[in-house]
């Protein structure tokens, strides 16, 4: 698949998407954010997580949804590409879905000295020789502190969740707080999904509240154009700002109205739209609260043996 970058620069521009802005300003960890500003500029391939940026410490994020047992098998020699991935993009932090035991355990075995959690979706799967099956946060630089909230809204036997840890800034004493989810999808109407990002969102609050970054990623069986995301985009499905505390990390691209959904209008900087995840869909994001993130970006990769495309973004963080 052809790689597509998202990049959002670090100038000011006041008055843009209808008076509101969709960036981030500095803040110290009590303050309250504000309404930052950003246009989009270009520049920056991602590359590794915690190094310093021109812009500030550049958090990177490899979320996939692997397809553990329904696509795969569930073994860790599934997860080849995936892995291989990790090794070369080195992120800050690795956020999976649909993960079975057994490919939880070849990534510790792989990634030794990183600290896993992981949260079970589903007690026994028969793609997963009757194991566990579950989503999957790790990092090389272990947690500092950990969150965690319950979605409710169960679908049979699976169970939904929000999944955190917090990820140490390297030449800093902040930490970044990672959630991993996995929303339900069969949802007709889009309402139990809505009460799910609810409860993502008011799990988080008080973190974003007092400055800290937060991100969220995961595979939301959500497009872009769907209400419950309101929740979490700043964007508005009509281009403008003043929605939610997150900025998208493919939010931006010299084509984004090309990817734009019908009923979806595109703002001067940035769209509610993106590159497809999984068929002919675009239902994987990363989330970055906006109260630090001053620029980010994304890549869909290739999907190893899942139907989901492996997702790469970044976004450089003023801390």
């Amino acid at each position: 698949m052809t790689t597509l970058l998202r990049t959002l620069g670090l100038a000011l521009l006041a008055g843009v998407l209808a008076g509101q802005s969709l960036g981030c300003s500095a803040l110290d960890e009590e303050e309250t954010p504000g309404e930052g500003e950003f246009a989009a500029k270009g520049g920056g391939k991602g590359g590794g997580g915690g190094g310093k940026t021109p812009a500030g410490h550049r958090f990177s994020v490899v979320q996939h949804n692997v397809g553990g047992g329904a696509e795969n098998g569930g073994t860790g020699d599934a997860l080849a590409y995936t892995f291989a991935q990790i090794e070369e993009k080195k992120p800050d932090v690795v956020m999976l879905e649909e993960v079975c035991a057994a490919q939880l355990d070849a990534f510790k075995a792989r990634f030794r000295g990183w600290e896993v959690r992981f949260t079970v979706q589903r007690a026994k799967h028969e793609g997963c020789g009757n194991g566990a099956k579950g989503n999957l946060i790790a990092s090389p630089r272990g947690f500092a502190d950990t969150l965690d909230a319950p979605l409710g809204e169960p679908d049979g036997d699976k169970v939904f969740s929000l999944t955190c840890g917090g990820v140490p800034m390297p030449n800093t004493a902040r930490t970044v707080l990672a959630c991993v989810t996995h929303l339900r999808i069969n949802d007709a109407d889009d309402s139990l999904r809505d009460k799910q990002v609810w409860r993502i969102v008011d799990a988080v609050r008080a973190q974003v509240a007092k400055g800290r970054e937060v991100v969220i990623a995961g595979d939301f069986n959500l497009t872009p154009d769907r209400l419950p995301l309101d929740r979490l985009y700043r964007l508005k499905t009509n281009g403008s700002g003043g929605g939610g505390a997150f900025d998208e990390a493919d939010q931006t691209d010299p084509k984004r109205e090309e990817y734009a959904m019908k009923g979806i209008r595109c703002g001067s900087d940035a769209c509610r739209s993106g590159v497809d995840t999984s068929d002919s869909r675009k239902i994987d994001y990363t989330f970055f609260s906006n109260n630090r993130a001053v620029a980010v970006g994304a890549q869909a990769m290739g999907r190893g043996g899942s139907s989901h495309n492996l997702y790469h973004a970044w976004a450089d963080l003023k801390l």
